[in-house]
């Protein structure tokens, strides 16, 4: 038997598979970040040891590991195992591919992070994708950060009353009238954490406001959405794209509540464009999977799709 691993590494979180020449999946596991713009070296590195302690994979031979991945997870790696080859798949590959979309498009990535990229002709391009310190309009950060300064601003009484600050002081292990000490204490006091990555894990609480009715969470979701589709059809206009090319989303955002899909959907319309929108089949970290079964097979059929889905059912993006 011989053994390949993938790797999905975002800024909040690193998913890996480890998976056999079959394609079947033997065991996967989830860590902390390992990228150095939102987590210290020593946390990384510290994660990379976790991944590896997980899948015991210490001494193993893999013959390919493939996906999205940091050098301190692949220097770890090359200690403690013997790769016959690294495969580094871009994200947009990952997120088409997550689709099983083959053809020219447009794929739009909300997860911790957002980036827009258009594929026409076997070149991709992208859009956004700055980073926290500039702009990630619609992602997991930017919608974590306007909750935080809507709780700011509600606490402050300057602002709409809305349950995210409650939420929000729950998560940070405080109360309302605690809200200030500890938002300092959680956002900028954590040795295993950095700020932006405290900070996006107010995204979920978002979700969790929504369903509640909160107005205010509801808002920031509707604007995620109208950011992400003025982007793409931005890019997709840059390029000379046709009005009905199709688009393919991506990332755990596209969860959160359906407010944010119907501004998506709504500000495409008003933007005229016409194309059909496909949500993922499975987790960003399957299209790397699929990759390497296209690399081994020079292929990927209806029946390889269905074999996967039942291979990695719990990686279908519907089922989470």
């Amino acid at each position: 038997m011989s053994y390949s691993l993938a790797v999905d590494s975002g800024g909040t979180k690193v998913q890996a598979i480890l998976y056999d020449e079959k394609f079947r999946q033997l065991s996967s596991c989830r860590v902390g970040s390992m990228r150095l713009n939102t987590t210290p070296l020593a946390v990384a590195k510290k994660h990379a040891d976790e991944l590896i302690c997980a899948l015991g994979l210490d001494g193993k031979e893999l013959d390919t590991v493939c996906g999205i991945f940091e050098d301190t997870l692949k220097t770890e790696l090359e200690k403690r195992c013997a790769v016959t080859q690294f495969h580094r798949d871009s994200e947009a590959m990952l997120g088409f591919y997550a689709s099983c979309v083959f053809r020219d498009g447009c794929l739009v990535v909300a997860g911790t992070g957002a980036t827009v990229f258009v594929r026409k002709d076997g070149r991709e391009v992208s859009a956004g994708g700055y980073g926290n310190l500039v702009a990630d309009e619609g992602s997991g950060y930017w919608i974590g950060k306007e909750a935080m300064m809507a709780a700011v601003r509600d606490y402050e009484n300057r602002g709409e009353r809305t349950c995210l600050t409650d939420l929000i002081a729950k998560m940070m292990g405080g109360s309302r009238e605690s809200f200030r000490e500890r938002l300092f204490a959680y956002v900028y006091g954590r040795e295993n954490a950095s700020p932006a990555a405290c900070v996006s894990g107010c995204c979920r609480l978002v979700s969790k406001a929504s369903q509640m009715g909160d107005e205010m969470a509801l808002q920031i979701l509707s604007r995620a959405g109208q950011l992400l589709a003025q982007q793409a059809v931005s890019l997709m206009g840059k390029e000379q794209m046709p009005a009905d090319t199709p688009i393919a989303l991506c990332g755990s955002v596209w969860r959160s509540h359906h407010a944010l899909r119907d501004a998506f959907d709504g500000e495409l319309a008003r933007l005229c464009h016409r194309g059909h929108v496909s949500s993922p089949v499975f987790e960003p970290i399957v299209g790397a999977v699929i990759g390497h079964h296209q690399r081994v097979h020079g292929g990927f059929s209806a029946w390889d799709k269905g074999i996967l889905m039942e291979n990695f059912k719990e990686y279908l993006f519907d089922q989470r």
